[in-house]
């Protein structure tokens, strides 16, 4: 019989941890993209200017 409650108790912080450990995961993926998302705007448009740039350059030649 204690074993039993222990057991239940076990599985309900187990089950607890996983939606924790998924909260923070979910947290994290949103952090990293708000980190990535201006970096990669300012990726592409380092290369817009870029390839405009190499535009300039062919239209000259």
């Amino acid at each position: 019989m204690i074993l039993d409650k222990i057991v239940i108790i076990l599985r309900d912080i187990i089950e607890l941890g996983g939606v924790i450990v998924s909260w923070i995961n979910i947290n994290i993926v949103g952090i990293i993209a708000d980190i990535v998302k201006p970096a990669g705007l300012f990726i592409i448009k380092i290369l817009e200017v870029a390839i405009d740039g190499i535009r300039m350059i062919i239209s000259k030649v």
